[in-house]
């Protein structure tokens, strides 16, 4: 049986990482966050970590902004739905990969 060799995937990511990830400033990430009272998880340093699911609320976030012309007050009506529903693709992703395996 051939060794298969498993790719490791990161689980934090910093403002930084986010930002290039997103190509916007890490100050509208942060402006987002407290706008939109996004509670992220911090290190004992107090700088942000985000989650996979974290960086694809906030892509939600970016093309709600730029691409459908959102105001901040109409996203922050929409996070709780986009939020569950982040959660559940990551679910079925998180349940697919298992199977694979």
């Amino acid at each position: 049986m051939p060794y298969k060799e498993h790719q490791i995937e990161k689980i934090y990511f910093t403002v930084g990482e986010v930002a290039d990830k997103l190509d916007i400033y890490g100050s509208k990430i942060r402006f987002w966050l407290d706008e939109l009272e996004i509670p992220i998880r911090r290190n004992h340093k107090g700088e942000r970590k985000f989650t996979v699911e974290n960086v694809k609320l906030l892509e939600k976030i970016k093309e709600l902004r730029e691409v459908e012309h959102y105001q901040m007050q109409g996203i922050k009506k929409k996070l709780p739905f986009l939020i569950t529903q982040i959660k559940e693709e990551t679910k079925k992703n998180t349940t697919s990969k298992q199977k694979e395996d």
